[in-house]
């Protein structure tokens, strides 16, 4: 049966005959009858030719992008593909890490030679006449065998830095040898392609795991193993097992953000280079995509991408639109980078599957825009504190300092909204001590949403401060929650809930000082809301939200709440949260009147669902400790239909709807 594996094998077998002809002479004793063929070096048609060859009869797809490319470039495409496929050859296809080490240090030689016309090699003979045309200097040629030296003695890698660093010697140098040849040197198109270039080395190592495994080699860095519970053996183990698809889900998400960081090269890029950007991009994200759907498991069997996917990749790289060249133009790339940024917080808005995202339809364009990448950040901060940790204590430990750091380079993040920082100094020592590490949890994230909500913060003045407290409130959810009294519930829910309010008065262009008071209010609502509905699941997470001198006041015990096996008065205990609840949504609703027309609809949206489903959760108390309530589809689409079809809704609604739906709040109180 075929496979992989015997792929490789005879890949190894054809490069050691090329190697017999075409290596250095101290092999030439082995093979004498071989000696003569290299006596008389290759024309330059000649050498041609070998590149072209080598480059079209690989087993891998690399050439296939260059049929997308100009004639006229075609070959100098072959010509850096030949030189990259025999460097990679002679670190891993020679058998021998010293004899390896010994070629290298042979091809390196040549390499130098290559620019006094004084080598043989065939490869080198053609590189010449690109290296030459282009200007293209050693230096990228050069770290792409430092990598492959490396290669050779070091096989396990102690942090992210330290394999981020190798992608950028193994992997970055191609791309930027083909912006060399595109004439294109503008800062932000270089980092653009060191993310597409280092996220599909990552991928390839997602990839392979298995198979590097199988000849000792290690990518997944040490500084992640605790995480997931793992060491050498089982990772140089080939079965699958659960810890292993975990670290290999999170790996495979945070290399997606690395390749996306890179999309907007395409339009920044000359007509013929635009088509193979998008190839590469998409190569990448398909390999990903098929670790996916097979449930993160590349270890049972070698995940590849089918030709039908391939054929599809091709196709679309063939039939997009040719943008025009603004490679030098930096309003069209701060607009280019902004509508990528726009995409991205729709993408994690969407993801988050939360209704609260649907009711941004009803803004004008600019406010949904600013209200999607508001939304995106406070999700993103919120995952980072919701973070799964281990049950080992050692772990957890290092999991909180984890979130801790994220969070305070978040916090950097944010006051870096004040200044221009284009992408190419984003790792500016005044902005970030610790260099930019596109691997490290939040810093894709971080680039990605900047452009948006950036443009959010500065259209309609939304206060830096609101955003650190939408941090602080996350650094308070990072430890075991605890709140002793009312007061210190109301400071945690003004940090996650209030500040998110506040900002979002900013954007539907309120009168703010007359409507913060309200605003306040309704974040408080919201958030008690979330409380009430998420009691069971905090407390299997060992989260009590509620005031403590409240639980030993109503006689109800920690342990057993935290179990879903509440003890004591705790009906009367949530009687009174829902009471306090109701008086915040009466107060709350006066925002509205602060509201432009489009703001007044979405607050009404977001008012009604959110107090329907604290209705809800009233109704049935027995019910909040045994599901997670939610409100029926239909009563979802009666309220957006009602929202959105309507045009005499507001009019209506804005003199009738407190006393209709919160009458008799003050009885409760």
């Amino acid at each position: 049966m075929h496979s992989p594996d015997s792929d490789f094998t005879v890949q190894r077998s054809l490069f050691q005959r090329e190697l017999q002809l075409w290596g250095p002479r101290p092999l030439d004793s082995l093979h004498s009858q071989n000696s003569q063929s290299q006596s008389v070096p290759p024309t330059l048609e000649e050498a041609q030719l070998y590149c072209r060859k080598l480059a079209t009869s690989h087993y891998e797809n690399f050439s296939v992008a260059s049929y997308l490319l100009p004639g006229e470039l075609r070959q100098h495409f072959f010509n850096v593909y030949a030189y990259c496929r025999w460097s990679d050859d002679l670190a891993d296809e020679v058998g021998s890490s010293e004899e390896s080490l010994r070629l290298l240090q042979w091809w390196s030689a040549e390499l130098n030679k290559c620019s006094s016309k004084q080598s043989s090699h065939p490869v080198m003979i053609a590189l010449e006449e690109t290296i030459r045309r282009f200007e293209i200097p050693l230096t990228p040629f050069q770290e792409l065998l430092d990598a492959f030296t490396q290669d050779q003695t070091i096989v396990r890698y102690e942090s992210d830095a330290h394999l981020i660093d190798y992608c950028r010697r193994s992997a970055n140098p191609v791309g930027r040898i083909l912006l060399k040849m595109a004439a294109v040197e503008d800062p932000d198109c270089l980092a653009w392609s060191d993310s597409i270039c280092t996220g599909l080395q990552l991928a390839n190592f997602c990839q392979d795991m298995s198979r590097d495994a199988k000849i000792g080699r290690i990518y997944f860095p040490k500084n992640r193993w605790s995480t997931y519970d793992l060491d050498e053996q089982q990772l140089l183990d080939t079965k699958c097992a659960d810890n292993k698809r975990a670290a290999l889900r999170d790996w495979v998400e945070e290399t997606r953000s690395v390749l996306e960081l890179g999309r907007p090269l395409s339009s920044f890029v000359p007509r013929w280079l635009q088509r193979d950007v998008t190839l590469f991009l998409g190569g990448g994200l398909a390999i990903l995509d098929a670790i996916e759907r097979n449930g993160f498991d590349v270890w049972t069997k070698r995940i590849e991408i089918s030709k039908w996917k391939k054929g599809s990749l091709l196709l679309s790289a063939v039939t997009i639109p040719m943008l025009r060249n603004h490679a030098t133009t930096s309003e069209r790339k701060k607009t280019e980078s902004l509508r990528w940024s726009h995409l991205y917080c729709r993408q994690v808005s969407e993801q988050s599957g939360s209704s609260f995202y649907r009711s941004f339809a009803v803004l004008r364009p600019e406010k949904r825009q600013a209200m999607t990448a508001l939304y995106a950040f406070a999700r993103i901060i919120d995952d980072v504190a919701d973070s799964p940790t281990l049950p080992d204590a050692k772990n957890i430990a290092d999991a909180r300092s984890a979130q801790l750091r994220n969070l305070q380079a978040w916090r950097r993040w944010v006051d870096s909204l004040a200044t221009e920082l284009p992408l190419s100094d984003f790792n500016a020592k005044e902005f970030d001590p610790v260099d930019f590490n596109p691997v490290v949890a939040g810093e894709p994230q971080r680039i990605r949403l900047r452009p948006a909500m950036k443009n959010a913060i500065d259209r309609f003045q939304i206060p830096i401060e609101l955003l650190h407290g939408i941090i602080e409130g996350a650094v308070q959810d990072t430890g075991d929650l605890r709140f002793e009294s009312l007061e210190a519930l109301r400071n945690y829910c003004y940090r996650v809930a209030s500040t998110v309010g506040l900002s979002c008065l900013s954007i539907w262009r309120g009168e703010i000082e007359q409507a913060k008071p309200a605003a306040i209010e309704c974040g408080m609502a919201f958030q008690w809301t979330n409380i009430l509905r998420d009691l069971r699941e905090d407390g299997l997470r060992g989260r009590i939200y509620l005031p403590m001198n409240e639980l030993r006041e109503f006689g109800v015990d920690a342990d057993p709440w935290l179990k879903g096996e509440p003890n004591g008065n705790w009906r009367e205990l949530l009687h009174l949260q829902f009471s306090r609840a109701h008086e915040s949504y009466r107060i709350g609703w006066n925002v509205i009147d602060s509201l432009e027309p489009d703001g007044q609809r979405m607050f009404s949206l977001m008012w009604q669902t959110y107090y329907s489903l604290l209705k809800k959760l009233e109704s049935d108390l027995d019910r909040i400790w045994t599901e997670r309530i939610s409100l029926p589809l239909f009563q979802k689409i009666g309220l957006v239909a009602t929202h959105f079809v309507s045009p005499f809704y507001l009019r209506q609604r804005s003199a009738s709807h407190p006393s209709d739906l919160v009458r008799g709040i003050g009885d409760r109180s």
